[in-house]
């Protein structure tokens, strides 16, 4: 699948490149059709895809200001630790927005809102500051940027992380953004409603790809915890087939593994060969039930396909508590199942966070400067 080169950041002389340099990103990665690629890729596009609205300029250079100016003058900054115990507000310092560090934006607009009073306060007692006192419409902008990007800074901080799998999250989290938490409500403001139908759009058409919805639909069929609860219905049948596929591909049979090489012959002296005194047999024994082996005659596409069938049946678990599960897994299991859960599941939350930081960088970098 080709890919416009406009569409890439160049690897220096831009302040966004620190992208392209994080993750070591080569040449050869443009070629590729990976969830991973395509969505570092599509992500750090300098496209505009965000809301460009000159009330979100205004109120967002507003607090910039206001906020600079009170980095630049401990005087301001003693007044208002005076005003803050008098009105009972948080004791907090003000947020700077860093260019480098993704989601200062917003949490320099929340801390913002929070000492709202204190800092009208300030600048309007000073009569060189009075004019950065934000109006009652700066304020509204501000609530409605922040109650509609909130919930993905969120979701970045809480997918943020290497040690657990997080591929498989894709389609959930877009279902809940979907259904939840990008859903317009009635107490929303217009604002806020066209910022939500933006993001949701964006993430639609990102995800429209043919051959990227497969890969997520594998990886969340191979996570015990979705399955094919988040899977197009009339694409369940599609998935369960390439799965299967997988399988067969990967499952090979005992005999064409490697067999081990004779070592040489090891004497045992009489008292060492002689076998190990017999046990007395409990009344649990006489009870055990053998397991029944698996027809030799079966196929291995009948055996994959009762597998596959047997886990989609198999209650859900919850979230498993480990440290490093793709080492775990890597290490303690070797059957075919495994192995296709690997391919399609251990991929680190790089690639999550990595997606939702970039979409708060793409989606308002132009029209709010996120």
């Amino acid at each position: 699948m080709a890919i416009n080169s406009a569409e890439l950041v160049p690897k220096k002389g831009t302040v966004s490149s620190v992208v392209w340099n994080w993750f070591a990103f080569l040449v050869s990665d443009t070629e590729q059709i990976t969830p991973h690629c395509k969505v570092c890729l599509k992500a750090v596009a300098t496209k505009e895809n965000g809301v460009k609205d000159p009330r979100i300029n205004r109120a967002i250079g507003v607090c910039k200001k206001a906020v600079a100016t009170f980095s630049y003058s401990w005087k301001k900054r003693r007044e208002m630790s005076e005003v803050q115990a008098e009105l009972g507000l948080p004791t907090h310092q003000l947020v700077t927005e860093s260019l480098t560090r993704w989601g200062s934006r917003q949490k320099m607009i929340e801390r913002f809102l929070e000492q709202e009073k204190a800092i009208v306060r300030v600048l309007g007692s000073d009569k060189k500051s009075r004019h950065l006192v934000p109006t009652w419409q700066d304020i509204e902008v501000l609530e409605s940027v922040n109650k509609a990007v909130k919930p993905l800074q969120d979701f970045t901080d809480a997918l943020s992380g290497e040690a657990y799998v997080s591929v498989s999250y894709i389609k959930p989290v877009l279902h809940l953004f979907k259904t939840n938490l990008l859903q317009p409500e009635e107490e929303d403001t217009e604002l806020t409603k066209t910022i939500k139908r933006n993001i949701m759009q964006y993430l639609d058409d990102k995800y429209s790809d043919p051959v990227k919805n497969e890969l997520l639909d594998m990886s969340s069929l191979m996570d015990p915890r979705f399955r094919t609860t988040y899977i197009d219905p009339d694409k369940v049948e599609q998935v369960k087939k390439r799965a299967v596929t997988e399988l067969m591909s990967l499952s090979l049979p005992a005999e064409k593994s490697t067999p081990q090489q004779p070592g040489p012959a090891v004497q045992v002296s009489q008292g060492e060969a002689q076998p190990p005194p017999n046990k007395k047999m409990t009344l649990a024994a006489f009870f055990k039930k053998n397991v029944p082996e698996s027809s030799s005659h079966q196929s291995e596409a009948v055996k994959v396909e009762t597998e596959l069938a047997t886990y989609l049946l198999t209650p859900e678990q919850a979230t498993p508590k480990r440290k490093d599960s793709k080492v775990h897994i890597k290490e303690d299991c070797e059957d075919a199942w495994t192995k296709v859960w690997v391919v399609f599941c251990c991929q680190p939350c790089v690639i999550i966070n990595h997606f939702f930081l970039h979409l708060f960088h793409n989606l308002l970098k132009k029209g709010i400067e996120w």
